[in-house]
């Protein structure tokens, strides 16, 4: 059995800012796991170069939101050759750099909400937030990254061997958190 992470930013990461709350819902509506409409693509380079912050750190990857992996010129060609096939690129040009949001579109069945630790709507049932994710393992195929099918605003997953090519490469600013397989 393989390990499964969750992507994370370490803090000292860049940190990307949405220039108001309606940037914010229209990106988490966007970023939904489907592919975005040239449209929508215009759209959220428009958002994200509105959020990008001055003081741009020397990170390898940026942090915006859970949902979108943002990374510099030099993370984009190691990481692009593993990860292309499961989501689209869009480039961003910004004053002082280049970056690069990956929208990922491979979206698994592998949420295991009987186990996992979750926060609901008292008035509406709807799920919230998960404190603890736990997978089922037989959903999870190959998929170096992924995101889970039914859940609103999924965070990114990504393989044990996709962390390693991470690691292999010195990218800088990423985090991980092991996720319970069932």
């Amino acid at each position: 059995m393989t390990s499964i992470y969750r992507l994370g930013y370490k803090e000292e990461a860049e940190y990307l800012k949405f220039a108001n709350d309606d940037d914010l819902h229209v990106c988490l509506k966007d970023f939904d796991g489907s592919p975005l409409t040239k449209v929508k693509m215009i759209e959220v380079n428009r958002l994200l170069l509105n959020g990008q912050d001055q003081n741009i750190s020397d990170t390898d990857v940026a942090y915006l939101l859970d949902i979108i992996l943002i990374l510099n010129e030099k993370a984009k060609k190691a990481l692009d050759p593993a990860i292309k096939n499961y989501g689209e690129w869009i480039g961003v040009d910004a004053e002082n750099k280049k970056f690069h949001a990956f929208n990922v579109i491979c979206n698994l069945d592998a949420f295991d909400l009987e186990n996992s630790k979750c926060n609901f709507s008292p008035r509406t049932g709807e799920l919230l937030n998960v404190d603890k994710y736990f997978l089922r393992y037989y959903s999870i195929n190959e998929e170096p990254i992924f995101k889970l099918k039914n859940v609103r605003c999924s965070p990114i997953f990504v393989s044990k061997e996709f962390k390693s090519r991470i690691e292999d490469t010195e990218l800088s600013g990423f985090a991980f958190e092991e996720v319970d397989l069932l």
